[in-house]
């Protein structure tokens, strides 16, 4: 669920001295336990609020009377506050978040598929060296009998059968 404020100083205190900048925030989670958001901020909107005769006067905010003498009129001007979310904004927030994160899954799923078949490819690789590796060495062993065999067929055809125990 997204968090959303129209007033970021009251929400986060550190930031009060920021009103004009970002006064209002939205934010949407990314990861489970809030580590990774998306925030968005709003300007402050200053709103001049205009009062009017009457001993008790409710202020917008609070609700609360708040004692006048009779017939005065004053104005004050509210800082720290942005325009509030509407809730169209929050859906495209959600919707946002909900289209980041199904791609983040997805390209994880894949980054670990291509790694499972990376590591088999490598683990391919090997056997084909290590086999390759042991067919050399067979194929030496095999030169020298293979060797011995000719030089011991030649001598037969030539008779020369004294040398003959010597190849074998």
């Amino acid at each position: 669920k997204p968090f959303q404020t129209n007033n970021l100083a009251a929400a986060y205190p550190p930031w009060e001295q920021h009103t004009a900048v970002a006064s209002g925030l939205l934010a949407v989670f990314l990861s489970t336990d809030r580590s990774d958001m998306l925030l968005w901020f709003r300007a402050e909107e200053p709103q001049l609020v205009s009062w009017g005769s009457g001993s008790h006067m409710r202020t917008p905010a609070s609700a609360v009377a708040v004692p006048r003498p009779p017939f005065e009129r004053w104005a004050e001007t509210r800082h720290g506050f942005a325009r509030p979310w509407a809730e169209w904004e929050l859906e495209m927030a959600e919707t946002l978040r909900h289209g980041i994160t199904e791609v983040m899954v997805r390209s994880l799923r894949r980054i670990a598929e291509l790694h499972d078949r990376l590591r088999q490819s490598q683990k391919m690789e090997a056997v084909g060296q290590l086999t390759g590796g042991i067919a050399h060495d067979f194929n030496n062993l095999l030169t020298g009998i293979l060797g011995s065999l000719e030089l011991m067929q030649a001598r037969m055809a030539q008779g020369r059968l004294g040398d003959v125990e010597r190849y074998i």
